[in-house]
Order: C-alpha cells, then sequence, then structure tokens
C-alpha cells in the first residue's frame, strides 16, 4: 500500500505541473473554434488526462536521470527482456519464497495500469475492441521502447500484460459502464 501512496504522490505535481496548460489549451480551442462544451465528454477526456499524465510519470518521468548528460545513452547494462512469460516465472518463484512485491508491483501493477485506457478510449471517441487494443498496445510499446532510451527495463511481458488491462479495461466498459452512460 506504501508503494501505491508513494506512486500516486509522486504523479500529483506533474498532474499539477500540466493541467494548467492542458486548460488552457482546451479553453483556446473551444474559444477559436465557436464549438459548444460537451460538459460530459470534457470531464471524461480530463480524466483521461490526468490518467496519462500520472501513467507517463510513473514510466517514463521517473526514469529521467539526474544529469541529463545520460539521457539516450544505451550502455550494456540496459535490461532488455524478450523472453515471453519470464515475468509469470519470476512472480512464481517470488510467490515460493512469501514475496509479494513482484506480483502485486508487475503483474498486477502493469494490468492495472492500463485499465483506464480499455474504459475512456471507447467512452471519448466510440471505438471497437480492436482498435481500444490496439491504442493500449502502441502506448505500452511506446513506453517501453522509451524506458529502452533511458537505460531502464524494457520487457515484453509488460508489453502483453498491459494489453491484458487494456482488455480487461474494455470488457468493464462494455459489460457494466455502457449499460449505465
Amino acid at each position: 500500500m506504501d508503494v501505491l501512496i508513494k506512486h500516486i504522490l509522486s504523479s500529483l505535481k506533474y498532474i499539477g505541473m500540466f493541467t494548467p496548460i492542458y486548460l488552457l489549451i482546451r479553453l483556446i480551442y473551444f474559444k477559436l473554434n465557436k464549438i459548444k462544451l460537451n460538459y460530459k465528454k470534457e470531464i471524461v477526456l480530463f480524466v483521461f488526462y490526468i490518467y496519462f499524465i500520472a501513467l507517463i510519470s510513473q514510466t517514463i518521468f521517473i526514469s529521467l536521470p539526474k544529469n541529463l548528460s545520460n539521457l539516450f545513452s544505451i550502455t550494456t547494462d540496459t535490461k532488455i527482456n524478450t523472453n515471453a512469460f519470464l515475468a509469470f516465472t519470476h512472480t512464481y518463484n517470488s510467490l515460493k519464497n512469501n514475496n509479494y512485491n513482484y506480483l502485486i508491483i508487475n503483474l498486477i501493477g502493469n494490468i492495472i495500469a492500463f485499465i483506464p485506457i480499455g474504459i475512456l478510449i471507447p467512452m471519448i471517441y466510440k471505438r471497437k475492441l480492436f482498435e481500444v487494443l490496439l491504442f493500449g498496445f502502441l502506448t505500452s510499446f511506446t513506453i517501453e521502447t522509451v524506458q529502452l532510451l533511458l537505460v531502464r527495463a524494457t520487457d515484453v511481458d509488460d508489453i502483453m500484460l498491459n494489453v491484458i488491462g487494456t482488455f480487461i479495461g474494455y470488457l468493464i466498459f462494455r459489460f457494466i459502464i455502457k449499460k449505465h452512460v
């Protein structure tokens, strides 16, 4: 629970920093295009924006080196996992030793982190399952690629788990939220 609170608190500074910029851009967009404001859609769009800033803050911004001269310096120390399902092996081995951190942070965290994409993208843009999964995949792939450039671990399992999270989110949207919206 402490880890979750730490991540939430660290993402709040980025949300606070970028939210005025977002609101200003939306205001200018509506003024220039003389579009009537759809409050329901704007609230969902704002929630997506807040979620996306939090996601990027915990996957990209957290990886930025203190010394920016080290930015984008790929070394032999870079950790790249291209073996599918290795995360499940690590989780199993951790659980045998009564260590639940890997399960919570890696497996469950990667799934939960992408559930909002599966819910919010079809709410905002009325997209079908394939398009939502593709968006989740491309977002995850981009994050993993940038993490590689930032000399952070890159893992094919993270992409699979993120897409699973996107799929679960879509199911929540399709069978629960869509019926009430």
